[in-house]
């Protein structure tokens, strides 16, 4: 089974400018297997990023060959690239397309930065669109992200979510067990 990039649109409320609450919506691509595992791993990425409610309100499978990411910059761009190959038995020009998704500045820093990563290519290529698109995160699945969802999916939760007094650092209970007997 292969990984694919989900686009995850998720509503909640902020606080603009002036301090009023406002209704948002940001979308974010993660990694994962199903629409079910994205739902998931979106809701459990939110839980920390967002103080209140919130709610996803669409997920999107997306067709993207690549994504391709940058410390310099912060938008995204969708870019549509066209390879080029020859069908010896037809004796024509063939074209596929592939979807990269391209963090850059600008749809100008998108294009170059899409030669630039295509440069090795062995077949030719022409960039025929680039879309700006509104993802403000994208969100790639760590091994050790990977190994708490299995656990959480088993039943199981770090010890800095249980209710217990637990020391995180040795796991020992903390603190006396309260002891609802009476003698």
């Amino acid at each position: 089974m292969n990984k694919h990039w989900f686009t995850c649109r998720v509503s909640y409320r902020k606080l603009d400018e002036t301090g009023h609450e406002v209704k948002a919506v940001s979308s974010y691509l993660v990694d994962a297997y199903t629409y079910t595992e994205a739902e998931a791993r979106i809701i459990h990425l939110m839980n920390s990023e967002i103080n209140g409610t919130f709610e996803v309100v669409n997920i999107t499978k997306n067709n993207f060959a690549e994504v391709i990411d940058s410390d310099e910059s912060e938008l995204w761009f969708k870019v549509k690239v066209a390879l080029i190959s020859f069908d010896e038995n037809t004796g024509k020009e063939k074209q596929s397309n592939q979807h990269f998704l391209m963090c850059a500045d600008d749809v100008q820093d998108a294009f170059l930065k899409t030669e630039e990563y295509m440069k090795g290519s062995v077949s030719g290529f022409v960039i025929p669109a680039i879309n700006y698109t509104k993802i403000e995160e994208v969100f790639r699945e760590t091994p050790d992200e990977r190994e708490e969802m299995k656990l959480r999916e088993r039943g199981f939760i770090p010890m800095s979510e249980s209710s217990l007094n637990v020391n995180v650092a040795t796991g020992e209970l903390a603190g006396e067990v309260a002891d609802d007997s009476e003698e």
